[in-house]
């Protein structure tokens, strides 16, 4: 909470909806509410001065648009990503630095060993990768540290014309398409958002296929190929700074389009 005189800024986070589908929620579906990751949105906010988050939401006209219980659902799940994307990254800093001061320690006894005692010297200095212990996450960090310090969240349905003319394209292109494979569908959509200056929809889409396609939890946390091997010895000494992963914002709401709603009520 911000002090009486004290300035805070606005930021606005645009929030889009984004078609597609998924079989957990049954027959009224399952679409997409994106917006850029949280690494993205901490280089957007000041550096020392409190900010008011302005989540806004565009979605396509429709005659069931949002009540406030699900736009809270989009809040809570955006807030949640960002709070927890900065405080895993404050976490894993803290072991990162110590192993980092433990190579300047072990530089300085090097130093001095290596001037004082004739044999065994370099015993002092067996472990010079902690001095990149952590570095992933450290630069991470220095962004992110910025998220907490919000005076207020507030999340409303956007009003841009434009905008929401380029979902409701984008809506129309998508239930247009015969194709039934779904990862196939995604990146047809992708390509014609691309191709009409659909920026930030097309970049929805390459973050939907990217949680499709990627490596599961435990393949991300566990190395499996040499070169995953040795960087993760280098840079995660005894396994306790491994790096944090950027979350994607893709937060999972209802099927707006009025077609299928009035199919499922009528059922």
């Amino acid at each position: 909470m911000s002090k009486w005189n004290q300035e805070t800024i606005d930021i606005k986070l645009v929030a889009n909806y984004i078609p597609s589908f998924n079989d957990a929620w049954g027959k009224t579906g399952s679409c997409i509410v994106h917006t850029e990751d949280p690494l993205t949105f901490s280089k957007k906010l000041p550096k020392n001065k409190l900010y008011n988050l302005i989540t806004e939401v565009y979605v396509p006209k429709t005659k069931f648009p949002f009540d406030e219980g699900e736009l809270e659902h989009i809040a809570c799940s955006l807030n949640e990503n960002l709070d927890g994307f900065s405080y895993e990254l404050n976490t894993l800093e803290i072991p990162g630095k110590n192993f980092r001061n433990l190579y300047s320690y072990s530089a300085i006894a090097f130093t001095i060993g290596l001037v004082s005692v004739y044999t065994w010297w370099w015993l002092f200095f067996r472990t010079p990768y902690w001095a990149i212990s952590g570095i992933q996450n450290r630069g991470k960090n220095i962004q992110a540290k910025k998220i907490p310090n919000y005076n207020e969240r507030v999340i409303t349905l956007g009003k841009d014309e434009d905008k929401i003319k380029s979902i409701e394209n984008t809506c129309d292109f998508y239930n247009s398409l015969k194709e039934e494979d779904y990862l196939k569908r995604l990146q047809i959509t992708r390509d014609f958002c691309k191709k009409a200056g659909y920026k930030e929809l097309a970049q929805g889409y390459r973050d939907l296929l990217e949680a499709n396609l990627e490596d599961s939890w435990i393949l991300k946390k566990l190395p499996y190929t040499f070169w995953q091997v040795a960087k993760d010895f280098v840079t995660n000494p005894r396994g306790l700074v491994p790096p944090a992963e950027v979350p994607k914002q893709l937060i999972n709401v209802r099927d707006l389009n009025d077609k299928t709603l009035e199919g499922y009520l009528n059922a």
